[in-house]
């Protein structure tokens, strides 16, 4: 898009006074505008620039830019439609129910945002709540923070860091979950974490179900459970062309294969080869998907222990998940810091503070 144009400077010539006196010419300085930031002068016309980049034209001090930044003034609803811009969206008002806001960086609201669907490749930040009413969910590529989560579905490559509360949510994140608040809370819903969820109290005296999880990667466990499926198909191939094998020529066949196949006659000897190439061709590919299996188990690895802290209260209800061992709260349990028992595979816990 053409931006700024550059306009040739024009000689000054003197001129003439009504008594026919010369004049001399006089040059002033304009002091026009510049080229700034994403602004780059045009392959077919030099003296044309144009936008090097998507986002919004600001000019300072008389130098005109470009920054990545789309800036919504006031709220995303009828008036505006849906967003979907490849930089940082940032909406001064708040998203209205049903509304979409994708951003290939960051979104930044600076109200709140109503049962809507926001995706960004960076951060999510609200600066008020998000109310749900569990249809809206938040898709970040890095951290989600938000001043209260209500009825809403948040998933986060980075961390969750909420400043008041987070009530009747689904939340997955892949590193930490922290509500940050003097009186912090998790109330029902499931909230879930890679390493850490923090709190100061998590539950109610109503013993309202709130499961909270620790130490699981869904996303990689679930790959390596289809991984396992895909050995297991191969296994039963190796099975069912060795049994094959065995049927047609016995077993000696796999005891002196080269001389067995040389005294075949040679439509079994082709069919033989056939079975045995067949045999040869599963068993490279098991040991293919067994090294990538491996290589997911790695994945699954921590590079430190996950944990569960209530600074203040856990409740009866609340269900605490780490790695693969479970707790129901039966009785409250006052700053405590849940752990998994490495030994005993239970879970435990300590004083937090």
């Amino acid at each position: 898009q053409e931006i700024l144009k550059k306009i040739p400077g024009v000689k000054p010539q003197a001129g003439y006074d009504l008594y026919g006196e010369q004049v001399p010419a006089t040059i002033k300085d304009t002091n026009g505008l510049k080229k700034g930031e994403g602004v780059i002068a045009s392959t077919f016309d030099q003296s044309i620039y144009i936008a090097e980049i998507d986002g919004c034209l600001k000019v300072v001090k008389n130098k005109v830019s470009i920054f990545p930044v789309a800036v919504i003034h006031g709220d995303v609803g009828l008036d505006t439609g849906n967003i979907n811009f490849n930089g940082t969206v940032h909406v001064t008002g708040s998203v209205k129910p049903g509304f979409k806001v994708q951003a290939d960086s960051d979104v930044i609201v600076d109200e709140e945002v109503e049962e809507a669907f926001i995706t960004a490749g960076g951060n999510i930040t609200v600066k008020s709540g998000v109310l749900g009413k569990e249809t809206g969910k938040l898709v970040a590529g890095g951290d989600v923070s938000a001043k209260f989560l209500q009825h809403t579905r948040i998933e986060a490559n980075g961390n969750v860091i909420v400043e008041d509360s987070i009530i009747n949510c689904d939340v997955l994140c892949y590193k930490s979950i922290k509500v940050t608040g003097k009186n912090a809370k998790i109330i029902g819903g499931r909230v879930t974490a890679l390493y850490e969820v923090r709190s100061t109290v998590i539950g109610t005296q109503n013993e309202i179900t709130t499961n909270i999880t620790v130490g699981r990667n869904f996303i990689v466990e679930k790959e390596l459970a289809d991984k396992r499926a895909e050995i297991k198909l191969v296994r039963d191939r190796i099975d069912e062309i060795t049994t094959n094998i065995k049927m047609q020529f016995g077993e000696e066949i796999f005891l002196k294969p080269k001389e067995y196949i040389a005294i075949l006659p040679p439509p079994k000897k082709k069919a033989c080869l056939v079975l045995l190439n067949d045999l040869g061709t599963a068993n490279a590919s098991l040991r293919k998907l067994a090294e990538e299996a491996k290589a997911i188990e790695e994945r699954l690895k921590f590079d430190r222990e996950p944990f569960i802290i209530a600074t203040g209260r856990v409740y009866p209800g609340v269900v605490l998940n780490i790695k693969k061992s479970v707790r129901k709260i039966e009785r409250t349990v006052d700053n405590a810091k849940f752990f998994e028992d490495s030994m005993d595979k239970t879970v435990k816990f300590v004083a937090a503070v």
